[in-house]
């Protein structure tokens, strides 16, 4: 999957996002086909939401990029979302499935602020061409966890002492606010701290 970021336009249409339908098993809300025979899809995917594109009309040719959101652009979508129903909604569209995707976008972008990575201390750090970056953080005596860092996408595991390590798991956005601001508090007083924890922390960053 070829990712990149949304440029500005993207939240221009997201504005006007008039959904089509809505899939809860894989979290994703699709446009209906637009004038040029576009339909735009957002997919919620590894903690992240992806804006992409799939031919509405045979002939019609789409790029293949994922872009990747940022919050103005769901604050955008949400609202948009939240809308539905005021001029009339498709018959086929299961509401169900909308109402699980609103309410998980509503959760990320508005969620009060987290304090989960307040007390985590940084720790080994270690990268490989096959498994990415695997960094290790603790939370006082009993408590550890990990961060993995997979070509910029970023999921993180916590297990109790001795446990093995448990199932990574992508962060929601307050969370990752917090191990972002975490990280950027220890890289600041951290005299030479390894790279590979700033490789981490601008990849964080990427998701806003």
């Amino acid at each position: 999957m070829s990712t990149v970021t949304a440029p500005t336009v993207a939240a221009d249409s997201l504005a006007t996002f008039d959904v089509a339908a809505a899939t809860a098993s894989g979290l994703e809300v699709s446009s209906k086909v637009s004038d040029d025979g576009v339909i735009q899809v957002v997919t919620f995917n590894g903690g992240r939401y992806y804006l992409h594109y799939r031919a509405g009309k045979p002939g019609v040719n789409v790029p293949h990029d994922y872009l990747l959101l940022n919050e103005g652009q769901l604050s955008a979508l949400l609202d948009s979302l939240e809308d539905v129903g005021d001029y009339g909604t498709p018959p086929t569209l299961d509401k169900a499935a909308l109402e699980a995707f609103v309410a998980v976008l509503e959760r990320d972008i508005s969620a009060d602020a987290s304090n989960r990575f307040k007390q985590a201390k940084f720790g080994a750090i270690v990268q490989d061409k096959l498994s990415g970056i695997i960094g290790h953080l603790s939370f006082g005596t009993d408590l550890a966890g990990s961060i993995h860092d997979k070509d910029g996408s970023i999921t993180f595991e916590q297990h109790a002492l001795p446990l093995p390590p448990g199932r990574y798991r992508p962060l929601a956005l307050v969370d990752t606010d917090s191990l972002a601001a975490a990280l950027n508090a220890y890289l600041d007083e951290t005299n030479n701290p390894d790279p590979l924890w700033r490789t981490v922390l601008t990849d964080l960053q990427a998701r806003r």
